[in-house]
């Protein structure tokens, strides 16, 4: 019997490097506070704050200076708060002082592009930022001490989203303790804070559903990519000008700003990059939608086509991340049953024109991804006697309770 052998290409990027186990818990205290600086603190409510939790406790640590200084080529104003916490440890960096910890800055503009010159709010040598409780301190201080209408949170580290092949499935990891925010924690810190109008993930892999749904109570819309993200990130200097220039953009309209200003960033360097912007409101909505197409997939048995459409959907660097509507089109389009060809098109026109607000992608490569991810553990056939298994902890999100997704997922890798 003749073998096949499948030439894999894989995406390799730096930021993807865990070099620890993040299962081994640490307990770490909240913040003590050691050093408080002039605080630019007036209480007055302005129309917008950005509040930037930027985790540089692993290998990113060389890089937190270039977005700090970013952010500082157009600082707050008038209208807009820039407030930001970073941490760090050492060994990775020595830039502006080799301090370690945690700070707090409230970012001014300045021209000096070595170092840091906004003031320091909070300074602690404790803390933990793979800690959900730690992003909960953070973000409730920043409200209470810089009010706004409205609120962005930037999340900026490693990410992995729902990853099927091992315990590592969240963002910020903190390699100090050895914790990181796991997507259902990601859903409790969002309620404990009061939720926030944009959530933007500058992190690889977060733009899944599996995320999304998790947070949809708390968050109206969600920038973030499918794909892995070069190291560098969002280019938080053109949108954050953006919006000082013009704090009146509604919610919408900033979110745009976001994807188009980092893919033209990595289209410069001829980089293939995936974002997009998820409307978390019309994600009730789905779930009807595609839990009548799961039905209808499964009353006619068309399992050949739906294992088929998985494993040609286009996928992510985590092979078990299949793009969403990819995979509902190739089962809508090669189907030949009619009934399972009107959900599908119902299902598509929905997460069209109401889910994904805005995709935008660069490289043939990305040209199947239409903006959310979804988990479905069937990649190119290669030769083993490892059968796929259904990962339990997948049962803990929202997204397996309310939808029958799970239910695809065991049909679709059972034999």
């Amino acid at each position: 019997m003749g073998r096949l052998f499948f030439l894999m290409i894989v995406k390799i990027y730096g930021e993807m490097n865990f070099g620890n186990n993040f299962d081994n818990i640490i307990n770490v205290e909240l913040p003590v506070v050691e050093m408080y600086r002039e605080s630019t603190n007036t209480k007055k409510v302005k129309e917008w704050t950005i509040i930037a939790f930027m985790n540089a406790r692993n290998n990113l640590a060389p890089h937190w200076i270039d977005k700090i200084n970013e952010m500082e080529m157009v600082g707050s104003s008038d209208k807009v708060n820039v407030v930001v916490e970073i941490g760090r440890i050492s060994g990775y960096s020595s830039a502006d002082g080799d301090w370690t910890g945690c700070r707090r800055y409230y970012i001014q503009k300045d021209t000096d592009t070595d170092k840091v010159t906004s003031p320091v709010l909070l300074e602690t040598s404790k803390c933990d930022m793979g800690s959900w409780e730690y992003l909960v301190d953070f973000v409730k201080w920043t409200k209470n001490n810089y009010p706004a209408k409205r609120y962005i949170l930037v999340i900026w580290d490693h990410g992995s989203g729902w990853k099927g092949k091992n315990k590592t499935r969240g963002i910020s990891y903190d390699e100090e303790t050895n914790h990181y925010i796991k997507t259902t924690e990601l859903k409790i810190a969002l309620e404990k804070i009061g939720g926030v109008d944009i959530l933007a993930m500058d992190a690889c892999l977060m733009q899944m559903i599996e995320v999304a749904y998790e947070v949809k109570d708390y968050v109206e819309y969600i920038v973030a990519s499918e794909d892995a993200e070069p190291i560098p990130g969002y280019p938080m200097d053109r949108w954050i000008k953006a919006l000082c220039e013009n704090p009146n953009l509604n919610t919408k309209e900033i979110t745009t700003f976001i994807v188009d200003s980092y893919v033209e960033r990595y289209q410069s360097m001829f980089r293939a990059v995936t974002q997009s912007v998820v409307n978390t409101k019309k994600l009730e909505g789905l779930v009807v939608l595609i839990n009548q197409f799961i039905e209808t997939l499964m009353f006619f048995n068309d399992k050949a086509n739906a294992k088929t459409s998985s494993i040609y959907s286009w996928e992510s660097w985590e092979p078990s991340h299949k793009d969403f509507y990819h995979f509902v089109k190739l089962v809508t389009d090669n189907t030949q049953f009619d009934e399972i060809k009107i959900k599908g098109k119902a299902l598509l026109d929905y997460l069209k024109n109401n889910v994904i607000v805005y995709n935008k992608v660069y490289g043939s490569v990305n040209q199947n991804a239409y903006g959310i991810s979804i988990y479905l553990p069937l990649s190119h056939p290669i030769i083993s006697n490892n059968p796929i298994s259904y990962p339990a902890d997948y049962d803990k999100l929202l997204w397996a309770n309310d939808s029958k997704w799970d239910d695809l997922i065991k049909w679709v890798i059972k034999d």
